[in-house]
């Protein structure tokens, strides 16, 4: 079975797509994601032109970037793993991120 979601920030839209049934999270700060999931997942960003991807991790508010990933809108993304996604947005949209989260 394949589980998708599309769901809206201001600035992108992300579909997630998973036959694993993983979860995961992605915050956006404007003009990069921070994305993470807990089982290999596909991700589709639209609305934006994606300029870096690369995963990483973070010490204290500092994110060290250890590889770069394929550019793209679509990314495969691993595992246990956080992605950093640098992108410049087409312009501001309806975010849809209460229909999921409540408030």
């Amino acid at each position: 079975m394949i589980y998708f979601l599309s769901i809206a920030s201001t600035n992108v839209v992300i579909e997630f797509k998973t036959d694993k049934g993983a979860i995961g999270y992605a915050i956006d700060y404007g003009t990069y994601l921070d994305v993470y999931v807990t089982d290999d997942s596909t991700i589709t960003i639209s609305n934006a032109n994606v300029t870096l991807v690369a995963t990483g991790s973070y010490t204290g508010l500092v994110f060290n970037k250890t590889n770069d990933v394929t550019l793209g809108n679509t990314i495969n993304l691993k595992a246990d793993t956080l992605y950093r996604i640098e992108y410049s947005s087409a312009g501001k949209i309806t975010s849809t991120t209460w229909d999921y989260i409540g408030g």
